[in-house]
């Protein structure tokens, strides 16, 4: 089983800023006993761990990852959003005015808000091109923590195949009851 698995938010020549997603920590539970779920619908509930971690570089460009701070950690999000969030973000992506602010039942738990800015920079002269970005804040509802970030199309479309990803393998590894 794999340890960890990163998605890069935010990097720049002096620091790296990841989403970290733990299997090995993570519960995906059926209704069975003694069976696995093998698809979403069979799941009764989740415990997805993850954390929001900065690694500050080095004059090279080289992560030190001794330097590593963990912004945000969510050992165990019960009943997790994150694997509906991709169907949100879609659904985001499609519908300017939805905005998806939603407390998560659970404790702990991570409480969700995310919205879409689009518009055009109106101090560029002519060829202003249009943006869009996306806003994702998270609180911890139990230490009363959050970060928040921002990704452009192109990364929430990235971030939605990450999402894709975790999720599968959350469910590959689930456990019973």
């Amino acid at each position: 089983m794999k340890r960890k698995m990163d998605f890069t938010l935010m990097e720049d020549d002096y620091r790296k800023v990841i989403f970290r997603f733990y299997p090995r920590q993570t519960f995906v539970h059926g209704f069975e006993i003694d069976y696995c779920p093998k698809t979403w619908e069979e799941v009764y509930k989740v415990y997805y761990s993850f954390a929001i971690i900065q690694y500050h570089k080095d004059d090279n460009g080289n992560i030190e990852t001794e330097s590593a701070d963990r912004l945000l950690y969510m050992y165990c999000d019960e009943c997790s959003q994150i694997p509906n969030l991709k169907e949100i973000i879609e659904h985001i992506m499609n519908n300017d005015d939805y905005v998806f602010d939603y407390p998560t039942i659970g404790q702990p738990a991570i409480d969700w808000k995310i919205s879409k800015r689009k518009g055009v920079y109106e101090w560029e002269d002519e060829d202003n091109e249009p943006y869009e970005y996306y806003k994702f804040e998270m609180f911890d509802n139990c230490l009363n923590v959050g970060y928040r970030f921002t990704l452009d199309r192109k990364q929430v479309e990235e971030f939605c195949k990450y999402l894709d990803k975790i999720n599968q393998y959350a469910l590959e590894h689930s456990v019973p009851i």
